[in-house]
């Protein structure tokens, strides 16, 4: 191939991508972690470019860069956008009041004043109620402003509320109910609203970044399977020299080929399943990107047989009744599943009951939007959140295994109690009991055994919690009790 180039400038260009492409492999090859393998491969690339180019001449890759090493230019994708409709307002008042609302939306330095809908206590808005925003940073909030509108005095603002952009998803349109605060005015507040958040740029970011990903897996995992195959060749050469020297020889020779070619067949059919978790990485991302031009269903295609919480209600009757219970089963799967994340050194960041789901006779973990290896950087999170599962630490030092030890606990009382944590309570008043090293009370339904695992998994010390090895010991004895319950259960 550098033979047949017909310039010294092209020979010149081939000779430094086969070096830039040796370089990069063994990059790849050495580093364990697939993060720090793209990291250095990265930063090769950019010393390879900058070192062919310094003195000033185009080089083969300069020519070549515009139509061979990128498929799109991002500087060329649209402006994201959020399209915000204001639909309606409950209790905006006290009973038998009303009030002549309408509402304010601000993005950035652009604010959108909806239709006034007069004498109402729960407005519904039907025109002039649409505006589009463009949001050129994911650090944009939406802010929206309720006000009430008198004919003898002035215009008063009765509530406002912030929506990060970060916490809409990218390329979905949802209709969501906001609680808002009224003080004394009002109570059960909501603010019902539309939202897309239009990011095109980030949608195909995230669509090349898996594609990369599922042909490097794809790549490595064929890699694998040669050498293993390479090894069978080898073990049944030597089988066949061994032929010459004895039977037993022989035999030992074999035993060996044998054992490599199970393994090549092993390492093949984890090769398979490489290759169809990255196409189904790589389709899930087109799912992605189709959603532009439709309208998401309000239902789902798929649901699940039980959420966390529906298991909780079949646990408390199964008590009353045929002590039938499977609930410490299910939470036994669920801490095997933050076991294999962890174990892959994944931080889930993000339990709760809504995150677990029971297919069949399994529970499961769900939604790892928020998860990452722990050796990455942390991503940034809202301080807010499902404050209610968070560990104290949680807003000062980030998610961690510890963290998601604390989650579980609360999972577990979720489960136990049928409702989240801290009951009624406010977040408010949640974040005040954590900052001051106040925890739940123990609740009447759980007994002072069960009380003290919590208490351990829920210390507000991390370094004082239990260990997710200690807890699945101690999960595992009350799902075997269950067990033993109701199959004593089955002879009464």
């Amino acid at each position: 191939m550098v033979m047949a180039c017909t310039s010294e400038l092209d020979k010149k260009g081939w000779m430094d991508a086969f070096k830039f492409a040796i370089d990069v492999s063994k990059t790849v090859n050495r580093m364990q972690n697939p993060g720090e393998s793209l990291r250095e491969a990265k930063a090769l690339c950019t010393h390879r470019t900058e070192s062919l180019s310094v003195d000033g001449s185009a080089t083969f890759l300069d020519h070549n860069a515009g139509d061979r090493l990128s498929q799109f230019n991002y500087e060329a994708f649209s402006t994201p956008v959020v399209h915000v409709a204001v639909l309606s307002a409950t209790n905006l008042t006290k009973s038998g009041s009303s009030v002549n609302a309408f509402c304010e939306v601000t993005v950035g330095a652009k604010t959108f004043k909806t239709s006034m809908v007069k004498n109402q206590r729960s407005p519904v808005w039907k025109q002039d109620n649409t505006a589009s925003f463009e949001a050129p940073s994911e650090d944009m909030v939406v802010e929206i402003r309720i006000f009430d509108e008198h004919l003898f005095r002035a215009t008063e603002l009765i509530t406002m509320l912030t929506i990060p952009l970060k916490s809409l998803i990218n390329m979905q349109k949802a209709t969501k109910e906001y609680p808002v605060a009224f003080g004394s005015r009002s109570a059960g507040a909501v603010l019902t609203l539309s939202l897309e958040y239009v990011n095109k740029l980030k949608a195909q970011v995230a669509k090349d970044e898996a594609t990369y990903y599922a042909a490097r897996a794809q790549e490595e995992a064929r890699m694998l399977f040669e050498q293993y195959q390479q090894k069978t060749e080898a073990a049944m050469a030597e089988a066949r020299e061994e032929q010459r020297k004895g039977k037993a020889a022989v035999e030992r020779a074999m035993a060996k080929a044998a054992q490599a070619k199970e393994e090549a067949e092993t390492q093949l059919a984890e090769a398979r399943r490489a290759r169809e978790e990255a196409q189904k990485l790589i389709e899930a991302n087109r799912r992605i990107q189709a959603m532009d031009d439709q309208c998401p269903s309000t239902g789902g295609e798929k649901q699940m047989e039980y959420t966390l919480e529906q298991l909780c209600v079949e646990y408390m009757c199964n008590q009353k009744e045929d002590r039938h219970s499977r609930l410490w089963r299910a939470l036994l799967d669920v801490t095997h599943g933050l076991q294999f994340l962890h174990s892959k050194d994944i931080v889930h960041s993000d339990l709760k009951g809504d995150n677990i789901l029971l297919e069949g006779d399994k529970a499961m973990l769900t939604d790892f939007g928020m998860s990452f290896f722990r050796s990455e950087n942390r991503p940034r999170f809202d301080n807010v959140g499902a404050i209610r599962w968070r560990a104290p630490e949680f807003i000062m030092q980030g998610p961690s295994f510890e963290a998601d030890v604390y989650s579980l606990g609360m999972c577990i009382v979720e489960a136990m109690t049928g409702k989240p944590p801290w009951g009624l309570l406010p977040d408010v008043s949640v974040t005040w009991h954590l900052n001051n090293g106040k925890f739940l009370i123990q609740p009447k339904c759980m007994s002072d055994v069960e009380w003290s695992l919590i208490r351990g998994m829920c210390a507000f010390d991390p370094a004082q919690r239990m260990a997710l090895d200690e807890v699945e010991s101690i999960v595992k004895e009350f799902a075997e009790n269950e067990e033993d319950n109701e199959r004593m259960g089955s002879y009464v």
